[in-house]
């Protein structure tokens, strides 16, 4: 046998060869679209659950706050604090032995008429 008679036996078998690595690429090209389309399924779903869990938090939220402010006595304790702390830095502030009196004592002297 010559090797054109042996490439005239395998032309049929390699057109088959051919085709079906052909028909294998398309399919492995269907199975990737199909594998991203299920990742971005996948994706969406787990969005759409996590959303939903957030829509509940927040609305559970704004019940609470709309029954139930705090607002106002957080501001009230917040002016109750702030007085107290003012009338302490005052009392401290304003004692003749404090730093802030003797500087504004030499300032005032310094102004003062002989």
């Amino acid at each position: 046998m010559s090797t054109k008679e042996n490439d005239d036996e395998f032309v049929g078998f390699r057109d088959f060869i051919e085709e079906e690595n052909k028909k294998r690429v398309k399919t492995s090209r269907k199975r990737e679209r199909h594998s991203s389309s299920f990742e971005l399924l996948t994706f969406l779903e787990s969005e759409s659950i996590r959303l939903e869990k957030q829509k509940n938090l927040l609305e559970e939220k704004s019940y609470m706050l709309k029954n139930h402010p705090q607002g106002k006595n957080i501001n009230f304790n917040l002016d109750s604090d702030l007085g107290s702390h003012l009338d302490l830095l005052d009392k401290i502030l304003m004692q003749e032995s404090s730093s802030l009196m003797s500087s504004l004592n030499e300032i005032l002297n310094q102004f003062k008429r002989d």
